[in-house]
C-alpha cells in the first residue's frame, strides 16, 4: 500500500512503465505531479492519456467488514466501506455475502440433532473427512448415518465462525466449538476446508486435535 499514490483525471497525460509480473494488465505509471502507482493499462490510450479518472489508493479493511464492490478489474475491486471510504481491495480477499451466510447457516445446522437439515447442505456426491474418518465418506448414503449418530450424541454442541477465508472454489474456515461432555464443557478450535458447487457443499475436510475430547469422553464413560 502506498501513502500517496497516482491519481489522474480523464485525459491527463500518464507516463507508462513496467508491467506487473503477476498481473500483466497493470502498469507502473506516473502522473503529471510525479505520483506513482499501478494503473490498468487498458485505461491509458495510445497517446499516453488516461481514458478515465483513476485513483490507485487501496482500502484498509478487516475481517468481517461489510463492503460494497463498485467495479472490478484484473483481480481487484473498487469498494466502498460503511464509513464512505473507497479504495481497491484484492478480489481474492473478499467473501460474497451469500457464501458467508451459507457458512453460518451450515454451522448452525450442526446443533439441535437434526441430521437431515445438516445433510441438506451437502451435494449428493459430496466427500467428507474428519479425524474419525480420515479415509473419508462419500455421498448421502454414507454421510447420512454418520451425521445422524454424531448429532444424536451431541445435540447441544455449538460451532462458531472465527475466521473466513474465501477460495476459488469455496472457503477455508477457522471455527470455535463448545462441546458438552458429561459434566464438563470443552472449548475446541479447528479448521475446515469447504468446496461449494451450485450452493451445495461438495467437499468438507475437518481438522482439529481431538485428544482432549477423547480424554473427556473416556472420563465421562
Amino acid at each position: 500500500m502506498y501513502a500517496d499514490p497516482i491519481r489522474v483525471e480523464a485525459w491527463e497525460p500518464v507516463e507508462v512503465g513496467r508491467a506487473d509480473d503477476d498481473a500483466p494488465g497493470w502498469r507502473w505509471c506516473t502522473d503529471p505531479r510525479g505520483k506513482e502507482g499501478w494503473m490498468p493499462h487498458a485505461w491509458v490510450d495510445e497517446s499516453g492519456c488516461a481514458r478515465r479518472g483513476y485513483d490507485a489508493r487501496e482500502l484498509t479493511v478487516a475481517v468481517d467488514d461489510l463492503l460494497t464492490a463498485l467495479e472490478e478489474h484484473e483481480g481487484w475491486r473498487w469498494c466502498q466501506a460503511r464509513d464512505g471510504q473507497t479504495g481497491w481491495v484484492p478480489a481474492a480477499h473478499l467473501a460474497t455475502t451469500a457464501m458467508v451466510e451459507l457458512c453460518d447457516r451450515w454451522l448452525e445446522s450442526w446443533t439441535g440433532g437434526e441430521s437431515e437439515r445438516l445433510l441438506s447442505f451437502f451435494a449428493e456426491d459430496a466427500t467428507y473427512r474428519d479425524p474419525a474418518h480420515p479415509g473419508g465418506l462419500q455421498g448421502h448414503a454414507e454421510l447420512g448415518p454418520y451425521f445422524s449418530a454424531l448429532l444424536q450424541h451431541n445435540p447441544d454442541w455449538t460451532w462458531r465462525r472465527v475466521e473466513f477465508i474465501p477460495t476459488g472454489t469455496g472457503f477455508t474456515l477457522k471455527w470455535r466449538a463448545t462441546i458438552p461432555v458429561g459434566e464438563s464443557v470443552l472449548h475446541e478450535e479447528g479448521l475446515d476446508i469447504v468446496e461449494v458447487r451450485d450452493g451445495k457443499i461438495t467437499r468438507n475436510e475437518v481438522y482439529f486435535d481431538r485428544a482432549a475430547l477423547l480424554r473427556l469422553m473416556r472420563g465421562a464413560g
